[in-house]
């Protein structure tokens, strides 16, 4: 991962260095930069009657918090 993850972020505290892993750490999520989202708004926008009263699910990285563990 080449950007740096905010403090308080997903459960993670660099300034500390520990994150707080719930559950058994291996389910999924997604995340994307600011940047990204606004660029599917955009997309979806552009073709809204495509994608109305439809969910719209997009990220750039989906990732296990015990994965995370790593950077901190």
């Amino acid at each position: 991962m080449s950007a740096a993850i905010p403090e308080k972020y997903f459960w993670l505290s660099p300034t500390n260095k520990t994150i707080t892993v719930f559950g058994s750490g291996n389910q999924r999520f997604s995340m994307s930069p600011l940047s990204s989202t606004g660029r599917a708004v955009v997309a979806i926008l552009s073709l809204l009657t495509k994608y109305q009263d439809r969910p719209v699910y997009f990220a750039d990285y989906t990732v296990l918090t015990n994965q995370l563990v790593e950077f901190v």
